[in-house]
């Protein structure tokens, strides 16, 4: 099924979930979200609630600025309800351009805006400084919610996690740490107003996300007990903190690491938040020891060369045109599944990944589109939008299907049709400035 919005097709996503809400007159209603639309029906008879938004919906764009009205939008996770109000999160593109991650609140029941927190700091805003760039939040996208929220609601406090920015392996067009990217962002409830964050990764680029929303748990600490809030990261470390006031329950510590990029207009922090306690639920390093010995000697061989071509000496090795090992990989640590807590052990339960990637930095040319062929625009688009998924040559990688061929899979319009509209883990690519000219070059790269 596909819904036509202001932006175009929207994306028929995944959903993670729904929200059901209920209120003392017995109101039963489900929000849910489709591409960048949030429904609101009622949960009995299963018919849109007209008096919500427009016609029972509205648009996610309509609150992120007029730069984000064509841009890819979609809410993938489902919010989180407070009183009288819906709190969410979007997913948003990972390459420029992107609209901004921005928090929102609506009213239930009318789905007015009550309140938002801007991801990407806006002049005058809490943040705003870390960023080198005066104007990023008007060209830089990301810093999104996409994995759900936590909420206390005795006292009123949503939890915040947050992912990265654009582009996410390359810094150069937004230097600084980047708050609030990367961040556990704790906020009143009621206003939207900041009680304290904690930033997890300094001007990320390796797409460290935080990708689920933390635990709230009660911690048993010599003898005292705290209220406390746990998140898990893609590195295998898991942040604790004071529930009201963010003060960690142990050290962290700014550690040096590798902070010379050699690609052009980078600049790297030069440290990295590394907690005492817990200790990581994954593996952080791959190293020839780590390899699979029980395969032929060829084989092990094999892989130990080519592990030997890449920057792999550290978890926060830079990007490179070289090669750097991703590890705990862009699926790695913790992801979508998220903590659980048993409050009668205290145990925490979180699925673990170790899955290494392999990050190779390439660079593109731009020439002038007056004198650029068909093939050229093609493939300077594709290396933009395509390549950091499908391979440079098409391949594809991980849970990315190869483009090889895709001309005997799907006809011209088809084809249109689905980079129009996306599907899935893929975003729908219709913000170019001449849409058919720009998909008509792709076209021609694809097929030769």
């Amino acid at each position: 099924m596909r819904k036509k919005t202001n932006a175009g097709f929207s994306m028929m996503n995944v959903c993670r979930g729904v929200i059901f809400y209920t209120d003392d007159k017995d109101n039963k209603r489900i929000y849910y979200a489709a591409g960048a639309k949030l429904y609101c029906i009622n949960a009995i008879t299963g018919e849109p609630i007209t008096t919500f938004g427009s016609k029972g919906g509205i648009d996610l764009h309509q609150d992120l600025g007029l730069n984000a009205q064509h841009l890819y939008v979609a809410a993938t996770s489902p919010g989180i309800i407070y009183k009288n109000l819906i709190i969410i999160g979007t997913r948003v593109a990972e390459e420029m351009p992107a609209a901004p991650g921005d928090v929102l609140a609506y009213d239930v029941y009318t789905a007015h805006l009550q309140w938002i927190f801007h991801t990407i700091p806006h002049s005058g805003e809490s943040g705003f400084n870390s960023w080198k760039d005066s104007t990023a939040y008007l060209h830089v996208g990301g810093a999104n919610a996409w994995a759900g929220f936590s909420m206390d609601e005795e006292i009123g406090i949503v939890y915040v996690p947050t992912g990265s920015a654009v582009y996410d392996f390359y810094g150069g067009l937004r230097l600084g740490n980047n708050l609030f990217v990367n961040s556990l962002i704790v906020l009143n409830a009621n206003n939207g107003k900041e009680i304290w964050h904690y930033q997890t990764i300094h001007h990320d680029v390796w797409d460290r996300d935080l990708p689920t929303a933390p635990a709230l748990l009660t911690l048993n600490l010599n003898g005292r007990k705290i209220d406390a809030v746990a998140q898990p990261t893609k590195t295998g470390y898991i942040f604790l903190f004071n529930r009201l006031t963010g003060e960690p329950i142990f050290p962290i510590h700014e550690q040096p690491v590798p902070a010379v990029s050699l690609l052009k207009g980078e600049m790297l922090s030069t440290t990295q938040p590394v907690p005492v306690l817990p200790v990581p639920f994954v593996r952080q390093s791959l190293t020839k020891n780590n390899l699979n010995h029980l395969v032929p000697h060829s084989s092990y061989n094999d892989i130990a060369k080519r592990l030997s071509c890449y920057q792999s000496n550290h978890m926060f090795s830079p990007p490179s045109e070289q090669g750097t090992i991703i590890f705990p990989g862009f699926d790695g640590g913790a992801e979508w599944g998220g903590p659980a807590v048993d409050p009668l052990t205290g145990i925490l339960y979180i699925n673990a990944n170790e899955i290494p990637w392999v990050l190779k930095m390439l660079p593109i040319t731009f020439k002038n589109n007056n004198h650029e062929t068909m093939l050229q625009a093609g493939i300077r688009l594709y290396q933009m939008h395509c390549m950091s998924c499908h391979g440079a040559t098409m391949q594809g990688s991980g849970n990315y299907p190869s483009l090889k061929h895709l001309f005997q899979k799907y006809e011209l319009q088809s084809f249109i049709q689905f980079i129009s509209s996306g599907r899935r883990m893929m975003p729908f690519f219709n913000n170019y400035p001449l849409p058919k000219k720009g998909f008509s070059c792709l076209c021609v790269a694809f097929k030769k």
